[in-house]
């Protein structure tokens, strides 16, 4: 009510200044809220925030992790000692006799051979430049002329080598205090055409089960035969044997094979090695079949059968 009488009378005023031609200064009025708003104590809320819009710049990528390198895989280098060899001299005997070829053939652990006149076989070992030969057996045949002069001092020296080295197709041998020296040749394939064994057998080891003539294997008792190139060994079931043979086709003979002569204890050992060495004897053909050899001897009549090892 009061604001209102105010109005009236400010609007008299300016009106009776305008009559008198004074200037009229219009005071600034306070503006009036609504009638029909009622303030209050509420406190104001301010008023929602938009969400953050999410960055257009990508993420970075995480770089796949590769997978494992594989380990590296040994690889089993051949010795340089493999194949067959023909000695040429040695520096202590002299050299090798017209007319008599002795020889050395390296297989993966045997070494092997002729003297001159007989056939030997046996074990060797060798590392880095480092040789060892087993004690060689070999057969007994008796040879005229320096067959067996050469023969004689060839496996003395072999069985007492300290080293050696190949320069191309050269082999030295050092042996006994290690200066003095077999020169030995490489000896190609088509050097000397001879007898060789037939593929599946070279290199192959075998077990003996049974006799058809004198029975099984005895338990605990391992008689056993290995072919390599040129030569055969094994083992009786005591004593350890070596020497040469020959295949033809189907048909196999073994020369003279010679042994060790140790004794064993057990009576079983002994008379199986009797009858199997007697039996390799007289061998005439063999049979492969799988993981079976079987050897016919006694003129076929009978069958030595082995397992392969």
């Amino acid at each position: 009510m009061n604001n209102k009488i105010s109005i009236a009378l400010g609007a008299l005023t300016c009106a009776f200044l305008a009559a008198c031609g004074a200037p009229v200064t219009v005071p600034a009025t306070a503006t009036v809220a609504p009638a029909n708003v009622v303030a209050t104590n509420t406190p104001v809320r301010p008023t929602a925030t938009a969400a953050p819009v999410a960055s257009s710049v990508p993420a970075p990528t995480v770089a796949p992790t590769a997978p494992p390198l594989p380990k590296p895989t040994s690889t089993v280098v051949p010795s340089p000692l493999l194949g067959t060899w023909r000695l040429v001299e040695s520096s202590k005997d002299g050299k090798s006799a017209t007319g008599v070829e002795s020889t050395l053939v390296f297989t993966t652990d045997r070494a092997s051979g002729n003297g001159g006149c007989n056939q030997f076989n046996g074990a060797y070992t060798a590392n880095d430049d480092k040789l060892k030969i087993s004690p060689l057996a070999s057969t007994r045949m008796a040879c005229a002329g320096p067959a067996m002069s050469q023969e004689t001092w060839y496996l003395q020296s072999l069985q007492t080598a300290t080293r050696y080295e190949i320069d191309g197709l050269t082999l030295r041998i050092y042996f006994g205090d290690g200066k003095p020296v077999l020169t030995l040749t490489r000896q190609s394939a088509s050097a000397k055409p001879q007898p060789t064994a037939a593929p599946t057998l070279v290199g192959s080891a075998w077990r003996l089960v049974e006799s058809s003539k004198d029975g099984k294997s005895a338990p605990n008792v391992e008689s056993t035969i290995r072919f390599d190139e040129k030569s055969v060994s094994g083992k009786g079931g005591c004593n350890y044997f070596g020497g040469g043979y020959t295949v033809t086709g189907d048909k196999i003979q073994f020369g003279n094979l010679a042994s060790t002569l140790m004794a064993c204890i057990a009576n079983e050992t002994m008379t199986q090695e009797a009858w199997y060495l007697k039996s390799l004897n007289t061998v005439t053909r063999y049979e492969m079949s799988g993981n079976t050899l079987k050897i016919y001897f006694d003129g076929g009549k009978h069958v030595l059968t082995f397992a392969q090892k």
